[in-house]
């Protein structure tokens, strides 16, 4: 599922002319019917088999697919009325678990890694952490439209979340080296050093930028996951810092975290393709 230009204008006009209630309620009965025929349900409907562990024709697993692009619209209501995020929305809508992991290690002085997957609203949460004080830097893929880009980069600037295009990895370092944070997914294969790690049963490529980053800075990287709660919420939740041994170490182990946290939220998951597949980029 992928949206051009005109689609983020009219999710902007729609933030800027209804009351956040209307619209997330407008969305949530428009994907339920889109769900039934989506183009994605074969691909999501194999994610979900894999997540949930029951068999292709299970209904459970067809009930999740669909569940799964109805949880998409929420997420896609929540990214344009970001406009409106501020502290009290935070202290509202947002709990947090494990912040002490992210505290202990900025208090080292070496930044830290904090590394995430498409699960949940992770733009959402890199605003909520620069608006509860943390300097937030996004490692992010480019669009191919430059307009599209233009929104996201402007999203996070007004929440004070700085962006480095993939592909700048001095950036990345100074930012570290200057105690602040590095954020980024890792859970898709790009850039051109990778790693094979069991994944749900397959042995499957993923990036390790952000280990080698890691042991050069000498930076903790941080799993974190921003999951909506089931009650219009999110839970942000931090775990311990990730141990090696060395790249491929960092790696398993992140992924491994990764899969307990699909595990957990599967319907969040938001992959509109086979996880197996290789995907195309830039998106």
């Amino acid at each position: 599922m992928q949206a051009g230009f005109g689609y983020y204008r009219v999710g902007q006009a729609v933030s800027r002319s209804l009351p956040r209630a209307a619209a997330a309620a407008l969305s949530r009965a428009l994907a339920a019917g889109y769900a039934r025929f989506s183009p994605d349900l074969p691909a999501l409907t194999a994610n979900m088999r894999a997540a949930l562990g029951s068999p292709a024709e299970d209904a459970a697993v067809r009930g999740a697919a669909r569940r799964l692009i109805v949880n998409y619209a929420d997420y896609l209501v929540d990214l344009f009325y970001s406009d409106h995020l501020d502290r009290a929305a935070i202290a509202g809508r947002i709990r947090a678990e494990g912040l002490e992991h992210l505290d202990r290690a900025l208090r080292s002085g070496r930044g830290a890694i904090v590394v995430s997957a498409h699960l949940g609203h992770w733009e959402i949460g890199a605003m909520a952490l620069s608006l509860r004080g943390y300097p937030v830097n996004v490692i992010a893929l480019t669009h191919r439209d430059r307009r599209i880009d233009a929104l996201f980069l402007a999203r996070r600037a007004q929440h004070g979340v700085q962006t480095i295009p993939l592909g700048r990895p001095r950036e990345a370092l100074r930012a570290l080296e200057r105690g602040q944070i590095v954020a980024l997914n890792a859970d898709r294969p790009f850039g051109d050093r990778l790693v094979e790690v069991p994944f749900f049963g397959r042995r499957l490529p993923f990036p390790s930028g952000y280990a080698r980053l890691s042991l050069k800075a000498g930076a903790p990287v941080l799993p974190t996951f921003f999951v909506g709660d089931g009650k219009g919420g999110y839970v942000l939740r931090i775990r311990p810092p990730l141990a090696g041994p060395g790249e491929d170490g960092i790696v398993r182990a992140f992924i491994a975290e990764v899969e307990a946290a699909v595990r957990r939220d599967p319907t969040q998951w938001y992959i509109f393709q086979r996880f197996d597949e290789t995907p195309q980029w830039p998106v």
